[in-house]
């Protein structure tokens, strides 16, 4: 089975994480598909795909052409942050990741769900990789960039105060401005 993962934007690695995570530990496949330019690329991923996952937003033209497939909608944002649309089409799958925003009316009848996060491709990048003799402590954590009130900043600020603690407790001084960032 593949899965088309599709968005206008990369979503904050969402789409691309959640195809890299199924083609790694499950027994599908699946890609990420940028529909800013629908070109033969785009066409054919959605052409091969058995299951078009939609992020944020599904594109009217392309869901016409590709109605006899299954497909779902998952919703990332609080509305207010994205452009909703007012009628999703019927028969579509309705996700919406377990945050605040998941609380409001508008996503009363979508099936809440969790963000699939596989740590090993954090380890990769240098930024985030902390050794501590084969022990490792990884946190990963991304707070809004935008403010637009209290819960949309994910609780950055009690964050930091927690994870400074963790700093302070458990990773040796030389390592401090390393490892949390």
């Amino acid at each position: 089975m593949h899965i088309a993962q599709v968005s206008r934007s990369p979503v904050a690695g969402v789409p691309m994480n959640l195809a890299r995570v199924l083609n790694k530990y499950g027994p599908h496949t699946s890609t990420w598909v940028d529909v800013n330019n629908v070109d033969e690329k785009v066409k054919y991923e959605l052409g091969h795909a058995d299951i078009i996952h939609w992020h944020n937003w599904v594109h009217p033209n392309l869901w016409k052409k590709t109605q006899s497939k299954k497909h779902i909608i998952h919703y990332h944002s609080c509305p207010s942050n994205l452009d909703i649309q007012p009628n999703i089409p019927k028969g579509i799958k309705k996700l919406v990741v377990g945050q605040y925003h998941a609380c409001l009316n508008r996503y009363k009848d979508y099936q809440v769900v969790r963000n699939i996060v596989d740590i090993d491709p954090i380890l990769e990048y240098e930024d985030y990789t902390c050794s501590l003799d084969q022990e490792r402590l990884i946190v990963a954590f991304s707070g809004s960039l935008k403010e637009f009130g209290v819960w949309q900043r994910k609780g950055i600020e009690q964050t930091h105060i927690v994870m400074n603690r963790v700093q302070q407790l458990y990773i040796p001084e030389e390592l401090c401005g390393y490892c949390i960032r």
